[in-house]
């Protein structure tokens, strides 16, 4: 896995050694300056505009702009099997990151008696008009990934991810349907529910952030 990271990184670097070599090179270009003399525009790159019309943050993101502060959690949750819920309180410290792209939430709280620690991060794709999420917490080693869209009429963020299954040893997935609700600049709601191979979904997490 490092090796082929550290490859995608020569790949990246070197992509963007030739760009910059390139401009570069057409900057000394006699005829691109005896062009430039005479009124031509330069030619236009379609991949760059490309990226530079999905590079830039937009109104979904201010979205997710509303996410960010301080806040107090209260957590009940129905994951164990035939045991009554459980409750725990915890804090949350969420902001946006690289510019406004992504909003980064940071977790703790005492669970079983036991501090836990959570990391998620949600963006909106300009290319998938879509929204995506990863989580990640300290119960376990794997990243849980998700994509969904926004409802404006009930302030609903409902994203589905999935997971492979540490019961199966990976050979299945879990499936979870999450919705993020925005009652209002002081307050908002996450639920979780959990999707069975039948279709069914049964509710797994409820969360109420307030903020401080």
């Amino acid at each position: 896995m490092r090796k082929l990271c550290l490859c995608a990184l020569a790949a990246a670097l070197s992509i963007s050694a030739a760009f910059f070599a390139g401009r570069a090179m057409a900057d000394d270009d006699p005829n691109k300056k005896l062009g430039a003399a005479a009124g031509e525009k330069e030619p236009s790159n379609p991949e760059m505009e490309a990226w530079g019309k999905v590079a830039l943050p937009g109104e979904n993101h201010k979205l997710l702009a509303q996410y960010a502060g301080s806040w107090e959690s209260t957590a009940t949750m129905t994951m164990i099997p035939n045991a009554p819920p459980t409750q725990s309180k915890g804090t949350v410290e969420s902001r946006m990151v690289l510019g406004g792209r992504f909003l980064q939430s940071e977790h703790k709280a005492i669970y079983m008696g036991q501090p836990w620690e959570g990391l998620g991060h949600i963006g909106f794709d300009n290319v998938k008009q879509k929204f995506v999420t990863t989580w990640m917490d300290s119960m376990g080693t794997l990243i849980v990934t998700g994509i969904g869209a926004y409802d404006a009429a009930t302030k609903t963020i409902t994203e589905v991810g999935e997971y492979d299954d540490p019961m199966t040893g990976g050979k299945t997935t879990k499936k979870v349907r999450n919705l993020w609700k925005l009652t209002s600049d002081k307050e908002y709601s996450f639920e979780m529910y959990e999707i069975g191979a039948d279709g069914k979904e049964k509710k797994a997490l409820e969360i109420t952030y307030k903020r401080k």
